[in-house]
């Protein structure tokens, strides 16, 4: 017993512990999908930022350079001045035909030095990078070319150091590298053309005016650093949570112990017996029969409620248990005297323990007992568990039946599984709650429920028995409707057995 002690409590605090960190395990995948999704936000937040920038800087040099469009009646020289002053503008050279017309660049360059130049590169695209600008050999550059009204080639050379300042990994926290692709070819912020091959993580930002496209590379531990932020921003949380959810698992489980050892122990001290009520004809008034009922008498709390104990013995497992000792009471009880033909013992049965062989053999063992004293036996199934419509549960039923043991449903409309009962169990017997029987001196909205659950009875063939009849009126109504049973106190209150006997003998011989 001691071990078996140590054992539980280990359970206990093992469950306990468990659920402590229960809501710290079920985070962990919002927390890793919230980090992944953190770093996602705050690259193409970046991305939008350097996108939105660059696309300013293409805006603004196409837009200069279409409004000071050269022509070939305007002078070189005045519209070299104006050009110079244009923003992001290292040069701009005028191409008639293959020949320079006009350039940004001072009056007395050598223009033959870059015409090759000038008259190379992408002519297909609008906007492009190439390796370097006339003067600027080996420092990339972006290049724009349009044609102007008059069939001049005008050509403007942008300086990347632009881009690069707004590319600038350290300036954006949490980026390793970030690239910028015009058309065919890339500035990185780390290198003039090309980013790290081995970096595969990244997110990419594209504009929608220009075949331009922002590619941003978080740092490698990005991920794993949100997720430290977001842990110690919830670990508080998730503590005092693990907590009180520990706590009160603990404490239930304690709880569920200690009854489970509280009935185990009353039943051992044989705290429990067994009272009878008896069930009687309406029309005749003679007893049928009689409903078997469970009592306990707790040497400190006096007598505890049957509604108490009995779903703490289902919640806790040992309803089987309770059952067992109620048919080992009843075989006590019950004595061989002069009971009217017909006469029966009703049993009420947990829905689930149809799952116990045992129980179904001992439940056979006491019908056949009974059955000695010309006694019938009535399974009164309830509805505080819902019966398993399987095959281990018909099986059982017709077992029962064909030994001779008639069925009812307990307490009929006030559980959700009475219309699912009907369709699935084979029935003798359907027990109205008192709920329904108490609607008959104070006529509600129920009223026309109870007249329709006596219907559906009578449809089905079933007897009925109607439970928590008070007074006369109760009866009388039932009776006029054709209720073939009444039980309540309007009759007898439960009792023990031996007063059972002098009860039932007086209504004999009087």
């Amino acid at each position: 017993m001691i071990m078996q002690s140590k054992h539980r409590n280990l359970r206990i605090k093992f469950t306990a512990l468990l659920v402590f960190f229960a809501p710290a395990i079920i985070s962990m995948p919002y927390i890793e999908y919230e980090s992944r999704t953190l770093q996602e936000v705050s690259a193409l937040k970046i991305g939008k930022v350097i996108l939105d920038q660059a696309e300013l800087i293409l805006d603004q040099v196409k837009f200069n350079l279409q409004r000071h469009e050269p022509s070939l009646t305007i002078p070189c020289a005045e519209w070299a001045k104006k050009v110079r002053l244009l923003p992001y503008l290292r040069s701009v050279f005028v191409l008639d035909g293959n020949e320079i017309f006009c350039t940004s660049i001072a009056d007395n360059i050598n223009l033959a030095t870059i015409s090759h130049f000038a008259i190379s590169g992408d002519a297909k695209n609008e906007f492009s990078i190439e390796s370097g600008g006339p003067f600027s050999p080996g420092k990339a550059v972006v290049r724009y070319q349009a044609i102007t009204s008059e069939g001049l080639k005008m050509i403007g050379f942008i300086d990347s150091q632009y881009f690069r300042d707004i590319l600038y990994a350290p300036a954006w926290e949490g980026t390793e590298s970030i690239i910028l692709h015009l058309n065919s070819k890339q500035l990185s912020s780390n290198d003039a053309y090309a980013a790290d091959s081995s970096l595969t993580n990244f997110y990419s930002m594209a504009s929608t005016r220009y075949p331009l496209k922002i590619d941003v590379y978080p740092v490698a531990n990005a991920v794993s650093n949100y997720r430290k932020d977001l842990l110690l921003r919830w670990a508080p949380w998730m503590i005092m949570l693990g907590g009180v959810l520990g706590l009160l698992v603990n404490r239930d489980l304690k709880r569920r112990t200690s009854i489970k050892s509280e009935l185990a122990s009353a039943l051992t001290e044989d705290e429990f017996f067994v009272c009878y009520q008896p069930i009687v004809n309406s029309v005749t008034g003679e007893c049928v029969g009689v409903e078997a009922l469970l009592r306990w008498e707790h040497p400190l709390q006096g007598l505890v409620s049957p509604d108490l104990f009995i779903s703490q013995a289902e919640t806790c497992g040992m309803i089987n248990d309770l059952t067992l000792h109620l048919f080992k009471c009843i075989k006590r009880d019950v004595t061989n005297i002069l009971f009217p033909k017909e006469f029966h013992l009703s049993i009420n049965i947990s829905a689930n323990s149809f799952d116990s062989p045992v129980l179904i053999s001992e439940l056979e063992g006491l019908y056949v007992a009974l059955k000695k004293m010309n006694i019938g036996v009535v399974v009164e199934i309830t509805e505080r568990q819902m019966a398993k419509n399987d095959d281990v549960t018909q099986e059982a039923m017709q077992r029962l039946r064909k030994v001779g043991i008639r069925v009812a449903i307990d307490d009929f409309g006030t559980g959700q599984s009475s219309l699912a009962y009907l369709q699935a169990f084979e029935l003798d017997y359907l027990k109205i709650d008192k709920f329904f029987v108490a609607t008959v001196d104070c006529p509600s909205v129920n009223t026309p429920v109870l007249d329709a659950i006596i219907e559906l009875g009578k449809r089905l063939g079933l007897k009925l028995i109607a439970e928590g009849v008070e007074d006369e009126t109760q009866a009388e109504y039932m009776r006029s409707r054709g209720v073939e049973y009444l039980q309540g106190y309007r009759y007898a209150r439960p009792m023990q057995w031996v007063a059972l006997e002098c009860w039932f003998k007086s209504r004999l011989y009087s």
